[in-house]
């Protein structure tokens, strides 16, 4: 992904709160209002083995609160959806608007 820091950062910080899952995909764009302007972004999650669902609630519990350490940024929307638990694996997605500060 090539992004600004800020990006990178969360990505940074998802992946330690997410392990041992894995990122598969991620999507960026730019989202506007009004009023503000930043980025819409959205992470595919992959959770291997029977520990997977238990990750999906331990992650939706911990991020509305999660300090993400942004510097021209700030988290506005944050929520794990189309979350799909099959056999082994379990897959969720992570939904952000990440508004420039």
């Amino acid at each position: 992904m090539t992004g600004t820091a800020d990006e990178m950062r969360l990505k940074s910080e998802l992946m330690q709160l997410i392990t041992p899952a894995q990122i598969t995909k991620i999507e960026s764009r730019d989202w506007c209002s009004a009023t503000f302007q930043g980025r819409q972004l959205r992470y595919d999650i992959l959770w291997q083995g029977r520990a997977g669902q238990a990750g999906v609630s331990r992650l939706a519990s911990l991020l509305p609160d999660h300090p993400f350490p942004l510097e021209r940024h700030f988290i506005a929307d944050i929520i794990v959806e189309n979350i799909s638990d099959l056999d082994a694996e379990t897959t969720a997605e992570i939904s952000i608007l990440m508004i420039a500060d």
